[in-house]
């Protein structure tokens, strides 16, 4: 019966990485079988080939005096045994161990020729599985760093390829959402309990952003950006189960002695530039555009209008079906260091069922308010925002409005009378 042995070198040991045995019954093949090698093979030979890397053939193992000790050989008295070393430019890899144990001079130097050329080609084969595994294991690594999508948008098929000043330009869409009064919350926290803190939270968005298609592009302290290459409807819908997902998680969190959680989140559709910036030894993906900047802005607007989520109309005209949402314009605002004029406008598919519909309820007369506001009509625009907020006591939005027209010239008096 002839037994054939892969064992593997690795980095602190030899270990069995495949067997084989041929028999009057057939040919039996297994790898990975997890046995060691002083069960199956003399690992004094072994060894010596391992020390030496000089392949040996002996024609009646039993007999020689240098492996007469062998715990293996006393036992099993093996009969043909040949051993050779797998190399690759001068590096052990492995080994290959034949024995046969029935016949002397099973093993001649002739056979061992042709497996010394079979062996130089699977260690070649075996160097380059390992470097394919390696930068299998690096990509995903990196991966965790930067996004795969970041690199097939660069036409990239592993981080490898990537270079400092790759860069594309693509019509996209840019969410940033960022926690309400996270400062006052990390206050009560030590520093260890922030990190949980956040890595709970984000744990929750994130898997949301890649199931709407959206992959994010970086952290900044307990913010977010993502970015969304296939509509503007997959980053509304995605902020929408965002805020969703966050009450599930606010109610989960009930008996924390924690406050809950409240979000703003900005959306805008532009075009931008996506590539890497930095230096020689250390850059990053990122975008930049206008577009990004007006994103961070609407983020930022949430709070003043006291809502959870904004896009711009460059995201509003982009949508499919924008009846199929709850959707409101609530004012313009401009680019910081630019003139242009951008209409803004609030999803709140994710209030509670009453506040909607109070909200969908007002909707024209709200409206017409808005334009009394922006035609700065003081007294039409209070008179309508005070009809609304008897309908909506609890919307922030008119709340706001009413606090501007006081501030108006001679609108104070006419609201306290009121």
């Amino acid at each position: 019966m002839l037994l054939a042995y892969v064992l593997m070198q690795l980095a602190t040991a030899i270990e069995v990485a495949a067997t084989g045995t041929v028999s009057d019954r057939g040919t039996d093949i297994q790898q990975g079988k997890s046995v060691s090698p002083d069960l199956v093979v003399a690992t004094s030979i072994v060894h010596y080939v391992e020390r030496t890397q000089q392949s040996i053939i002996l024609n009646n193992a039993s007999r020689d005096q240098r492996f007469a000790n062998d715990l293996y050989i006393r036992e099993h008295q093996p009969q043909s045994v040949l051993c050779t070393p797998l190399s690759n430019q001068g590096r052990l890899r492995g080994l290959i161990y034949l024995e046969n144990n029935l016949t002397p001079h099973a093993f001649t130097e002739k056979r061992l020729q042709v497996l010394r050329l079979l062996s130089s080609q699977a260690a070649i084969a075996l160097d380059n599985a390992r470097l394919y595994t390696n930068l299998a294991d690096l990509n995903k690594a990196y991966a965790r760093f930067v996004p795969q999508q970041l690199l097939q948008h660069l036409n990239k098929r592993n981080i490898t390829e990537v270079n400092l000043g790759d860069n594309v330009e693509l019509e996209m869409t840019v969410m940033f959402s960022d926690i309400r009064a996270f400062t006052t919350i990390a206050e009560k926290l030590t520093p260890a309990e922030s990190f949980r803190f956040l890595n709970d939270y984000l744990a929750r968005l994130e898997p949301v952003i890649v199931q709407h298609n959206g992959f994010i592009d970086k952290y900044i302290g307990d913010a977010v950006m993502a970015l969304f290459s296939d509509g503007a409807d997959d980053a509304v819908k995605g902020g929408i189960a965002m805020q969703k997902t966050l009450a599930a998680y606010n109610r989960e969190r009930q008996d924390s002695p924690y406050p809950a959680i409240k979000i703003g989140i900005g959306i805008n559709t532009g075009r931008l530039m996506l590539g890497t910036v930095g230096g020689k030894d250390r850059m990053d993906g990122t975008v930049i555009s206008d577009a990004v900047n007006l994103a961070a802005r609407l983020e930022h607007l949430t709070k003043r209008y006291g809502v959870d989520l904004l896009i711009s109309h460059h995201t509003y005209t982009q949508l499919r079906y924008p009846q199929s949402h709850c959707i409101r314009k609530i004012g313009t605002t401009e680019i910081r260091g630019k003139s242009e004029i951008v209409t803004i406008y609030e999803v709140f598919d994710a209030d509670d069922i009453e506040l909607r519909a109070a909200k969908q309820a007002i909707r024209d007369q709200f409206d017409r308010a808005l334009i009394d506001y922006e035609n700065q009509d003081w007294q039409a625009a209070i008179q309508r925002f005070q009809a609304c907020l008897k309908k909506v006591p609890t919307d922030p939005v008119i709340q706001y409005y009413l606090e501007q027209c006081k501030g108006q010239p001679n609108q104070l008096s006419s609201i306290e009378e009121r």
